[in-house]
């Protein structure tokens, strides 16, 4: 390892996570440039760095350059005369040349900057000083003085928040007090992660380790990621107990009953609720007083207008006539299904529509809307079609032919953290929301939406009861159909099924009960099992060339594998690699990431919500061309028939997409679909059960194809976990009740 004394010349890539590659200029010879890369971003022009670098060869450009290991802003030069002088000379301090640096120098003679900084009206004797001069180099040297970088760096600590920090406040000295007296909160305010990383800032700065702040935030972070794992909206302070000592985040010698005192800090906080044996986070409690408030006051609003059926069933006509020519189905009509659905629509506030694959939910969108439209004289102005994922709101735009859907989160406008420039202060207005795949919908982000949208006076929420549920805790979907609060509408009659397809039948066969489930005899499923992986590995890369479709861009939704474990031979990560192995041999520019590498036509999914780009968690699509210019790669994807130019450090928020997990496909189908179970890992058996093979297997429209043993897939599908823990239906009927 080297080290190096110098300052950047020159920038030639930086980003906002702090990957950087630049020019360095030496101090001993400013002439002499080296190219350094790393976490280089917040490092400023014209401070002087001591950086420890190790040296590589890019055989690529026959050149040497340097990864940085480590950064110190350099303070050791300080009794160095000539060292010295170089420094106040530079263009850190506007106004002082050479001559005036000298000139200081000679001055104090020795510890300069020290004595600069106690007493500053000093520098006024300094022949060539005035008062603006002075201001600057004290100005300076104090915030240099004063930085926490070299402490965040000297302890490694995630220099992210540093940056956070930085950002967020326009001096060192509101940045001190944030430091120093409750950095817990701002980190939880503004959702810098993991707990881990902020505890370590905190306890540098001075926070006392059995402190009731740090405890409270501790026992906080441990209802998180408890409530994020298991789903539940609570838990209890047992299996908390149980976790603080097992994890070894506290001292098996600190006796429990002290903890349970401290987190007296968190009740008064409100970092944590306490209500009947149950413990809350502060958002997980509130949430669901917000969804519970929220909902009841529109259920209880006042309707303006009331219709006799036999005129809104003329008025259904009518858009059945439309539908007619849209559709292009010259006998179309809405099913005893649909019309109770459409009937419930214009008799009730609040209308939940449940149904499985083919049954009509994303016609009955359209229908609702037009419905809408007729009946109470609206426009588009008036009401919004939404989803959780991108892919579902595209789907009906595509069914519609005219309707504007949008993302949930692009429609309050993501900016970025789990932040919204649309909110309970800056809030738009609508009267009809419509909400598709709800049943992928969670606590948190549907409180969002009740807050930031004002005017409500319909909601119409439409999934399917027996899909997964978010991968955010609470049970919303289910929970608002199990309160019988609401009105729901069951859709059961299939206008997808035909004589050649099987599928519809095939799902509801497996939540009905798989015991006595014929495994053959399914038109379009097939069941290929095998106890040996490489065959089945075999098996999917002639299944996988058989249905895929010639067109790249066709591929997004003609074929996708499906699995629901990452690892081992039969995981998603492993199963991208093969098929990509096999599937693309695009030659050019390749880009690493981990185990896998990225290349020209590969598919990928995007896994961030990124509101610049306006590409979202989960969204898919395929990789253009990566080029490389210099040392520069830019990456060009196309996600929806957008073309996006992203720089490389965006890879880390790209997957390969041949095979992703269940709970990524939600809201999507495909053509053909291939589902993976591998019986080799235990995890399989133990967290695999008929919601998510239901939801796996409603993907496919027209091919299913399911690779795994049969005792596997039949456990699988035989076995449903319990609900949720939640108490969002306790507060529906307590909010009515005192309405």
């Amino acid at each position: 390892m080297k080290k190096f004394k110098g300052k950047i010349y020159k920038y030639i890539f930086s980003s906002e996570s702090g990957f950087g590659v630049a020019l360095f200029s030496l101090f001993e010879n400013p002439k002499k440039i080296i190219k350094i890369i790393g976490d280089i971003s917040h490092m400023k022009k014209d401070y002087l760095y001591e950086i420890s670098v190790q040296q590589f060869n890019d055989s690529s450009r026959n050149e040497v350059n340097f990864k940085v290991i480590n950064i110190i802003t350099v303070k050791d030069f300080e009794n160095d005369p000539d060292s010295l002088i170089k420094y106040l000379s530079s263009s850190l301090f506007p106004t002082i040349g050479k001559g005036l640096a000298t000139n200081l120098v000679n001055h104090f003679k020795t510890d300069v900057i020290n004595k600069i900084l106690l007493n500053k009206d000093s520098l006024i004797d300094i022949d060539g000083m005035n008062s603006v001069k002075a201001k600057i180099l004290y100005d300076t040297l104090f915030e240099l003085k004063n930085s926490f970088i070299d402490l965040f760096i000297e302890k490694n600590l995630k220099l992210d928040f540093f940056y956070k920090l930085n950002k967020n406040f326009n001096n060192y000295k509101d940045i001190e007090m944030v430091l120093k007296n409750d950095f817990y909160k701002f980190a939880y305010e503004n959702n810098l992660t993991p707990f881990s990383e902020v505890d370590k800032v905190a306890l540098a700065f001075g926070e006392e380790l059995l402190s009731e702040k740090r405890i409270s935030w501790l026992v906080h972070s441990v209802v998180k990621n408890m409530l994020f794992n298991s789903g539940d909206t609570y838990t209890d302070i047992e299996k908390i107990k149980s976790v603080l000592y097992k994890e070894n985040l506290l001292d098996y010698t600190v006796p429990f009953q002290e903890i349970i005192n401290k987190l007296v800090y968190a009740k008064n906080e409100t970092i944590l609720y306490f209500k009947d044996q149950k413990i809350y986070t502060k958002d997980s409690y509130e949430e669901e007083q917000c969804i519970s408030e929220k909902l009841i006051n529109i259920l209880k609003l006042k309707k303006d207008n009331e219709f006799d059926e036999d005129y809104v069933l003329d008025k259904i006509k009518i858009i059945e006539d439309e539908f007619k020519i849209i559709k292009k189905i010259d006998n179309f009509k809405f099913n005893k299904e649909q019309l109770n659905s459409l009937l419930s629509f214009v008799n009730n506030n609040i209308l939940i529509i449940t149904g499985g694959p083919g049954t009509g939910k994303t016609t009955l969108i359209h229908a609702i809307v037009r419905l809408y439209e007729i009946l109470y004289n609206k426009n588009k102005n008036d009401y919004s079609i939404l989803a959780p994922t991108g892919r579902a709101a595209s789907r009906i735009k595509e069914d519609s032919n005219s309707l504007y859907t949008s993302t949930i989160h692009r429609y309050l406008k993501y900016t970025g953290n789990n932040m919204f420039d649309v909110n309970e202060g800056n809030p738009i207005y609508t009267n009809l929301i419509v909400i598709d795949e709800s049943s992928i919908l969670g606590n948190q982000l549907f409180s969002k939406l009740l807050k930031g949208v004002k005017g409500i006076e319909k909601l119409v929420l439409i999934g399917d009861i027996n899909q997964l549920p978010s991968v955010e805790y609470g049970n919303l979907y289910e929970d608002l159909i199990k309160s019988k609060k609401f009105k729901t509408e069951y859709l059961v009659a299939n206008n997808r099924q035909s004589s050649e397809n099987d599928i519809p039948v095939f799902a509801n066969s497996v939540w009905n009960g798989v015991e006595d489930l014929s495994l053959k005899g399914y038109k379009n499923v097939i069941f290929d099992y095998d106890e040996d992986e490489n065959k089945l590995l075999e098996k999917l890369k002639d299944y996988y060339i058989k249905y895929c479709p010639d067109k790249l861009e066709d591929s997004i939704t003609g074929i996708q594998v499906i699995a629901p474990m990452y690892k081992n031979n039969l995981g998603i990560n492993n199963l991208n690699n093969y098929i990509q192995s096999f599937k693309n041999n695009s030659s050019g520019v390749k880009v690493k990431k981990g185990n896998s590498q990225f290349k020209n036509n590969d598919k990928v999914i995007f896994n961030e919500n990124n509101i610049k780009l306006m590409l979202f968690n989960g969204d898919v699509g395929y990789i253009k061309s990566i080029t490389k210019v210099e040392e520069k790669i830019n990456i060009s994807l196309d996600f929806c028939l957008r073309d996006i130019n992203v720089s490389v450090d965006l890879i880390k928020n790209l997957d390969l997409s041949y095979a992703c997990s269940i709970h990524k496909t939600q809201g999507s189908e495909y053509d053909n679909v291939i589902l993976v179970l591998d019986a080799s890992n235990w995890s399989t058996l133990s967290f695999v059960d008929k919601r998510m093979i239901y939801t796996a297997i409603t993907r496919a429209k027209k091919n299913l194809v399911i690779l795994s043993n049969e005792k596997t897939f039949i456990k699988c599908a035989s076995f449903l976990r319990e609900s949720r823990k939640t108490t969002l239906i306790e507060y529906i009927n307590y909010k009515l009740e005192n309405f």
